[in-house]
């Protein structure tokens, strides 16, 4: 069974595939939306103050995205190992890789701590492209302190997340996730434009979201009977830590890409405009708000792909490769046209510059045009990941960033300015879409190869 007894979830192992996958991927589809949400509020409101601390906000978000990587592949680690552990009927083994995550996540968000500091935190912001720029600077290091104070309570939102993933249970997150935000948004308004906050203002209101969530997704665990991440020891953990490690270093790396790929971006057009800046910041913002149901879609696929493996349920996960292609064009090809057509009202509500909104528009229109590769993207990590080969992941992640897109953008803007750096956007994400192709038939040839005789 995918779930214990008197707990909501889903069978991953029975009923039809893609009705299975579209159940699981929903919730995590609606909390991932109220997620970018949340973060757009906070773009919002920061833009309102000014190009300056939008531009500080913008270099310090790859900050969040890098800790968010590690996270991340802390709870894809445990998710794959535990949705494997239950596909194969291993129930106490699954409970002794969650007494061993959250210590591992501790592990890796405490040393971020350091950052609350004024002096390094400026000093990394000086490396991002503010050096020079004292406005930003103090901004942005304001908001650094909250952000990173924030980093352990959502590292226990997500190792509590994956166990719920584990058993089939995307609801209760999502409704821990949507009051957190709720929280936050109101918050932030408040914080940033009521009390003069300013962005430290956005950074205190996701600690306090990310608190919300965290308490009212362990209060449900505990009614539900599943087993809570804690703080302990035992003489397993080291062992699991290195299985949790082993997939979850691959995944991080995977997700550390992206803002790692942003963050050298970012430089390059510093050294150009700080407009530039802002509006990539932007147009990626109301970007991922509205593709985000693909990448609910691509962590659906994950547990899926892990349950079904542990128990050898080989069609199935065909079928989920499937259906998760096709439900991927069916979301993002709408998306695509709106963009192409009508991007630029989309920007009106941050009240940018004239510069800025320009430069925004022209960004998100030239993205759209990549759009129809980005489901291979996402199934190929979500399958990937399933089926503990996150390397292959992890080549199409970098191979986009750091052989096409940043390469891309320093030629780019050399021979035609800023806006010729915007057109790496949809080239990387079509050449490496082709590369997506290629790996992920590869990688089916291998998981449902048959064993050898003998």
């Amino acid at each position: 069974m995918s779930k214990q007894e008197g707990q909501p979830g889903i069978d991953l192992g029975a009923g039809r595939v893609p009705s299975v996958l579209l159940r699981l991927a929903s919730p995590i589809m609606v909390s991932l939306f109220f997620e970018s949400l949340f973060y757009l509020m906070d773009t919002l409101f920061v833009s309102w103050l000014g190009t300056q601390p939008l531009a500080a906000l913008s270099l310090s978000m790859p900050l969040f995205y890098a800790a968010f990587a590690l996270a991340k592949g802390v709870s894809v680690g445990a998710a794959v190992l535990l949705s494997h552990s239950l596909g194969a009927g291993q129930v106490e083994r699954g409970r002794r890789i969650v007494r061993a995550a959250f210590p591992l996540m501790l592990l890796v968000m405490l040393p971020w701590l350091v950052l609350t500091g004024e002096a390094p935190g400026e000093a990394v912001l000086s490396l991002l492209g503010a050096r020079q720029q004292p406005e930003v600077l103090r901004e942005g290091s304001r908001f650094l302190f909250w952000l990173v104070m924030s980093f352990p309570v959502m590292g226990f939102f997500m190792v509590s997340e994956s166990v719920c993933l584990s058993h089939g249970d995307s609801v209760t997150p999502m409704k821990g996730l949507l009051l957190g935000n709720l929280v936050s948004i109101g918050l932030k308004y408040l914080l940033i434009l009521r009390f003069g906050m300013g962005v430290a203002g956005s950074s205190l209101g996701s600690l306090a979201g990310w608190t919300v969530s965290a308490v009212y997704l362990g209060w449900q665990m505990a009614r539900q009977g599943k087993p809570l991440p804690a703080v302990g020891f035992d003489r397993e953990m080291l062992a699991h830590w290195k299985g949790i490690a082993g997939l979850g270093s691959q995944a991080a790396l995977g997700v550390f890409i992206g803002p790692l790929g942003l963050g050298l971006i970012n430089i390059l057009l510093a050294r150009l405009d700080m407009a530039a800046v802002a509006g990539l910041n932007l147009a990626l913002r109301l970007e991922f708000m509205v593709i985000v149901p693909l990448v609910g879609l691509g962590n659906a696929l994950a547990p899926f792909m892990g349950f079904n493996s542990g128990r050898g349920e080989m069609t199935r996960i065909r079928e989920g490769v499937r259906a998760s292609l096709r439900l991927g064009w069916f979301v993002i090809t709408p998306v695509m046209v709106v963009f192409l057509c009508c991007a630029r009202p989309l920007f009106w509500v941050f009240k940018p510059s004239e510069e800025v909104l320009n430069l925004a528009q022209y960004a998100l229109q030239c993205s759209a045009l990549g759009y129809l590769a980005v489901p291979l993207d996402l199934t190929l990590q979500g399958t990937a990941l399933g089926l503990k080969r996150p390397a292959y992941a992890l080549l199409a992640a970098g191979f986009r960033q750091f052989l096409l897109r940043v390469p891309l953008v320093a030629g780019l803007s050399a021979l035609y300015g800023v806006k010729g750096a915007f057109w790496s956007l949809p080239l990387s994400t079509w050449i490496s879409g082709g590369l997506c192709f290629w790996l992920l038939r590869r990688l089916l040839d291998r998981a449902l190869r048959p064993p050898e005789p003998g």
